[in-house]
């Protein structure tokens, strides 16, 4: 009994679960949901309405109350929210790593994938679902930058986030006035429907602009050097009921890019049953 006891401790100082401030992982877990939840109102506003001829039926209902919230301004608020809290969580996370150049250089290539693979499918089945830059870039981006200061001192780390901030302020507004009437080149700088590109505005899917995110991202690393700096003290309690949220959050980009594939491929199946 007593050697059952000795190999399950051992186990749990062995699990990531017990080694990660649980805090962490588990908010980041959380935000996914809500974008999982997100993504699921919208299947429903685009395939609800399709299964349905009677406007008064409960699929063509919920349809309806799906697209009320996907065109409501609060919903921008709480994606806004949501966002900059994943992106500040990713920050903390990220300073706790040893090798981010290494995850840069994958996050980056990922994106880049992203943007092929989308851009050919657009080609082919034109539904104006080209993903170009989004939160996988702007943590990429973000990620790549900090790695050149990560061994600096806080003051540089500091001064760094200072010049972004003033950057933000001062600078883009600049580029702005400038580049915004133009070929599209510093469209990940700013929000892409304000970007005009043959006339018509540059839009793209799932698009999130590097500023301000970047600045939130380092405002978390700026946390964890401050906050988090002893990290054994903030491991805390664990507790049973966080593991499946605090998994996703550990695996964060291997559930962001493979749930909406996973919901899609579903209603599409749904949509193909319902036709036959």
């Amino acid at each position: 009994m007593e050697e059952a006891l000795r190999q399950t401790r051992n186990i749990k100082k062995e699990s990531p679960f017990y080694k990660r401030i649980v805090l962490i992982d588990f908010l980041r877990g959380l935000f996914l949901c809500f974008v999982f939840i997100d993504h699921i109102i919208w299947d429903m506003t685009y395939f609800f309405p399709q299964w349905s001829n009677d406007p008064n039926s409960l699929l063509s209902i919920i349809g309806s109350l799906a697209s009320d919230y996907w065109v409501n301004p609060y919903r921008k608020i709480i994606q806004f929210i949501g966002l900059t809290c994943f992106v500040l969580l990713s920050g903390i996370s990220c300073a706790f790593s040893k090798s981010n150049t290494k995850r840069s250089v994958k996050m980056i290539g990922l994106f880049l994938a992203i943007a092929v693979i989308t851009n050919l499918a657009n080609s082919f089945i034109p539904t104006g679902s080209v993903i170009n830059f989004n939160v996988i870039g702007v943590i990429a981006c973000s990620v790549l930058i900090y790695s050149l200061f990560e061994n600096k001192s806080l003051k540089v780390i500091v001064a760094f986030w200072a010049i972004l901030f003033l950057f933000y302020l001062i600078g883009l507004p600049i580029l702005y006035e400038n580049f915004s009437d133009g070929p599209g080149l510093v469209w990940p700088l700013w929000n892409t429907t304000d970007v005009i590109v043959n006339g018509k505005p540059y839009y793209q899917a799932d698009y999130m602009s590097l500023f301000p995110f970047i600045l939130f991202f380092f405002l978390g690393v700026l946390i964890a050097k401050t906050y988090y700096k002893d990290k054994n003290k903030h491991l805390g309690k664990h507790y049973n009921f966080e593991k499946p949220i605090c998994f996703i959050g550990r695996h964060s980009f291997i559930f962001y890019i493979g749930h909406q594939l996973v919901f899609m491929a579903i209603f599409y199946f749904i949509d193909f049953c319902i036709k036959l």
